[in-house]
């Protein structure tokens, strides 16, 4: 589509025109499906808030002030839509019902979420007592004495 139907479709679209709407929103739907899978990872999902985006994208076009490019703003429309959902349905991933007899349906990442810090972790705290011991062995004595009082068990 050429930027200049584009901006004729988006006027009449800012005017109520239901039917340029129609036709500006078609020619987005397959790339705001994908932003939305991409995000989702699941089909059925990915669908619904494609929909979801195009029905907020009419409800809002005339606030729609074009300082952006109309894909843009639909991408961050979808963006948005998907990142709400994510929201909505982790609080209602975590919640456990007392009455449930097990406990399948927890995912294999919420079994494996751990206190203990991660290999990054360990290798960036093992790097600073690395560079801290390495400086304590560059001073002298007597500063070496000042810096670490009983650091070694003395």
């Amino acid at each position: 589509m050429g930027f200049d139907v584009e901006n004729r479709l988006l006027t009449k679209a800012r005017q109520g025109n239901v039917q340029a709407f129609e036709e500006l929103s078609g020619s987005y739907y397959t790339k705001v499906y994908n932003v939305c899978y991409r995000m989702l990872n699941n089909p059925d999902d990915a669908l619904e808030q494609a929909q979801e985006t195009f029905i907020k994208a009419f409800r809002y076009i005339k606030d729609f002030k074009g300082n952006s490019s109309f894909s843009t703003w639909i991408y961050r429309i979808a963006t948005n839509t998907c990142l709400d959902f994510i929201r909505k349905n982790n609080k209602n991933k975590n919640i456990v019902s007392m009455e449930q007899a097990t406990f399948e349906d927890i995912t294999v990442k919420d079994r494996l979420i751990s206190s203990m810090p991660g290999p990054e972790k360990i290798a960036e705290t093992n790097a600073q007592k690395a560079a801290i011991k390495e400086a304590l062995e560059k001073m002298n004595e007597k500063q070496n004495d000042n810096c670490t009082p009983g650091f070694y068990g003395a």
